[in-house]
């Protein structure tokens, strides 16, 4: 049977009128300033750790701090640090002498079988000074040891003896060769030795275990006549000289004289012992014809006898 109302056909607009009941969730209210525009690009939140790729070109500055203090340009050779007893100066041993490194503390001096001989208090200059009370010959060995202010000891031996040059020619021809033999040095020092006046390098030696050093070396042709001088300089025993003659090179005139004098350790012009040149000939000259006179002396006398 038909119904009372006829079924109404949907629409398609919703019913006009809401539902009773509110959604889950209202709507929220919306902010009163409105969102600022937004970068290009967004932003990045740093991380507590940094970027794990490193650059890989060096930066323009270096990092870390830089030292105070620049490091020191190294030299060739590593630099010795200073002999806390300092230099000995050559003695003859009447009183030894010597400049320590630094200023305050002790020298105390002995023989090699132990004996003090002196001792003394070092100077703030470094200087000191103190006379054996035992006698010491030329060539004996003494020990010095010096103790710093902070209480280290170091010790060094030391030939006794005043350094001594002795020139084979005190003149000799410029060409030719010349030589020089040299006593007290120390042992085991270097020695250096030069030509003058013009700088001639002769050499280097070292010493011998008798403090003993010589050299040989040839006059340049070209070397000016007049006093010249061979300087042998050591590396504890210091500097010491001699001079000798240099004639012009060729033949006539005043010849080489052989010498065995001894150069003064100031110095001092090494002088020829023995005569030369006509002096020479008029001497030997003269004994030859005391020798004729008194020959014919004992014969005129061997003659009265016979008869």
């Amino acid at each position: 049977e038909p119904t009372t109302q006829p079924t109404k056909h949907p629409g398609d607009d919703p019913t006009g009128n809401p539902t009773q009941e509110p959604t889950d969730r209202p709507t929220e209210d919306p902010t009163e300033d409105p969102t600022e525009d937004p970068t290009p690009q967004p932003t990045e939140h740093p991380g507590d750790d940094p970027t794990g790729n490193p650059t890989q070109e060096p930066t323009d500055r270096p990092t870390g701090e830089p030292t105070e203090d620049p490091t020191e340009d190294p030299t060739d050779q590593p630099t010795a640090p200073p002999s806390p007893v300092g230099r000995v100066l050559p003695t003859d041993g009447r009183l030894i002498t010597g400049i320590a490194g630094s200023g305050g503390g002790s020298v105390v001096v002995s023989n090699a079988a132990g004996t003090e001989l002196c001792q003394t208090l070092v100077a703030s200059d470094g200087s000191w000074s103190c006379a054996p009370g035992i006698g010491v010959a030329e060539g004996d060995l003494v020990r010095i040891a010096r103790t710093d202010p902070s209480g280290q000891t170091a010790t060094v031996w030391w030939r006794v003896g005043l350094p001594q040059l002795n020139l084979a020619i005190s003149s000799v021809r410029a060409g030719a060769s010349q030589s020089v033999a040299a006593t007290n040095f120390q042992p085991g020092e270097l020695v250096t030795a030069v030509m003058l006046s013009e700088p001639l390098q002769v050499g280097q030696a070292v010493v011998t275990a008798d403090g003993s050093v010589a050299f040989t070396w040839t006059v340049p042709a070209n070397t000016a006549p007049g006093p010249h001088g061979i300087v042998l300089t050591g590396s504890l025993s210091g500097e010491h000289s001699a001079t000798f003659e240099v004639l012009a090179a060729g033949g006539g005139g005043q010849q080489p004289t052989p010498t065995g004098a001894t150069a003064a350790p100031t110095g001092m012009p090494v002088t020829g012992s023995a005569a030369s040149g006509p002096l020479a000939s008029c001497g030997l000259a003269l004994a030859l014809f005391g020798l004729v006179l008194l020959a014919a002396s004992r014969r005129r006398q061997f003659q009265k006898e016979r008869c």
